[in-house]
This record gives structure tokens, C-alpha cells and sequence, in this order.
């Protein structure tokens, strides 16, 4: 059974995190509701881990 955490604004439908419309409607999703604007934050997050890292082990040597 798919984990289903977003209701569309328009049809009531239960939608998966998937994709960036509702699937009975076509509805587009709010943004905060979309994949991708996700997968970004996520990228920044790892990028500014790395770099932090990195930091971290050049001031020791």
C-alpha cells in the first residue's frame, strides 16, 4: 500500500509523493508539495555537509 501524505486542493484526492500533479484530476500540486523542490533542498543540504566536512578536516592538518 503507497504511503499517501497529500490531498489535492481541488478533488479531495489522496496523492503519493511522486509526482508533480494529482492523478484523478490532473490538478497541479502546491510547490511545497512537489518532488523536485525537495530533491534540490536535499542536494544543498548533502553539498554544504560535504563542505563542512572538508573544512572541518583541513583545519586539522
Amino acid at each position: 500500500m503507497a504511503l499517501r501524505i497529500f490531498t489535492c486542493r481541488d478533488c479531495g484526492h489522496r496523492m503519493r509523493f511522486a509526482h508533480d500533479h494529482c492523478g484523478k484530476c490532473y490538478c497541479h500540486k502546491e510547490t511545497y508539495q512537489q518532488p523536485m523542490l525537495w530533491y534540490g533542498v536535499i542536494a544543498v543540504l548533502f553539498v554544504l555537509l560535504i563542505l563542512g566536512l572538508v573544512q572541518l578536516i583541513s583545519s586539522q592538518i
